[in-house]
């Protein structure tokens, strides 16, 4: 029973660190603290891009709208699976430094490929899913073994419940 645990909180530590690569998207971009994921809300296929500050070649904190402009253009230039829309949010901008803020601007696939072409059909990883992937598929699951396991202890007689009175 030990190796099972053992081994479900190894898949869950290994597969939770499968997320969406953002690194071409962060320091490289002058974008910090780069989260990005696809999901499929009503049917609608999603890239969410979020940054907490962009910053120009100088330093200098970029207003709200350059920024969500880097950070759509990061995304639409990156490979991520299929997606129509871009929300590219970012938390510090030059309106609200040294304060956070959240600023949030939605792009639709026909509004970035006028802006920045199209999209290469190669940088597309493949459909979002619906419903949640990687490794919280296995949490329902875990809990009823470890509800299960517990019950059995408890009924063998090898651990007490504490908080339960005898009649």
């Amino acid at each position: 029973m030990r190796m099972a645990t053992v081994i479900i909180v190894i898949g869950f530590l290994v597969g939770g660190c499968t997320a969406v690569p953002a690194s071409e998207l962060d320091e490289g971009g002058g974008c910090h603290d780069v989260n990005v994921e696809v999901d499929i809300v009503s049917d609608v296929s999603i890239a969410m891009v979020s940054a907490d500050s962009c910053v120009d070649e100088t330093g200098s904190v970029l207003p709200a709208a350059d920024a969500t402009d880097r950070l759509a253009s990061a995304a639409w230039s990156a490979e991520l699976p299929q997606f129509d829309r871009v929300d590219a949010s970012v938390v510090v901008s030059a309106e609200t430094y040294p304060f956070g803020r959240r600023s949030v601007r939605s792009y639709s696939r026909s509004e970035l490929e006028s802006r920045w072409g199209g999209r290469p059909a190669r940088l597309d990883l493949g459909a979002a899913r619906h419903g949640p992937t990687g490794p919280w598929v296995l949490l329902p699951l875990a809990g009823v073994l470890v509800l299960g396991a517990a019950l059995k202890a408890a009924c063998s007689g090898s651990v007490v419940v504490i908080g339960m009175r005898a009649r």
